[in-house]
């Protein structure tokens, strides 16, 4: 701390205040008194001076022969104390589970396969019996019978033309599907629990 720095006391009093050494300031106040304080009892101010917790009133208990003999106020060293403690904030989170259900449609295209029959009638007389052939999507069986005339011959009856075709459907089908949804709903805490 430099020399020299002006000091006000708590009783209003002004002085100045300089290095005594040992940790310790020599303080003069204007009316003459001199006293001893630790460089921890001042309190710096924001206007540039230092305050003095202590007055004059507050010496009363030092020795007066002292003070006669040497003019000088001895006032006992102040301290801080710090006292530390802890607190216990407690935050509380709610937790909300929603289930939604919504229709999806499913448009899927589904093969089905149709059979047609046709009897086509011929009644013509063959030499022999010819097997089923494919003609596009028509499989032509052959129908024969036997019929007694003067003599034997193979008629062809009738030929059984079958087609296939395919066609696309479409059957919209309606499914219900679950889904979950969180949502996370802070609160402020009530009460703050104190905890060494």
């Amino acid at each position: 701390m430099d020399k020299g720095i002006h000091v006000v006391a708590k009783d209003g009093s002004h002085g100045m205040a300089s290095d005594a050494g040992d940790g310790r300031l020599r303080i003069r106040l204007d009316n003459g008194q001199e006293m001893l304080v630790s460089k921890e009892t001042l309190i710096w101010q924001q206007d540039g001076t230092y305050f003095l917790p202590l007055g004059l009133s507050d010496l009363e208990g030092a020795d007066k022969r002292q003070r006669e003999s040497e003019d000088k106020i001895v006032l006992p060293i102040v301290a801080e104390e710090l006292h530390v403690e802890k607190q216990t904030i407690t935050n509380t989170v709610r937790i909300k589970k929603v289930i939604n259900e919504h229709e999806e449609v499913i448009d899927e295209p589904l093969l089905r396969e149709e059979v047609y029959i046709e009897r086509v009638p011929i009644n013509r007389v063959v030499e022999q019996a010819s097997p089923a052939r494919q003609e596009g999507e028509t499989m032509i069986i052959p129908v024969y019978e036997e019929v007694l005339v003067v003599e034997k011959r193979l008629v062809l009856k009738e030929e059984l033309h079958i087609t296939r075709q395919q066609h696309i459907e479409h059957q919209p089908q309606r499914f219900t599907v679950r889904e979950e949804n969180v949502f996370v709903d802070r609160q402020l805490p009530d009460a703050q629990n104190k905890s060494e």
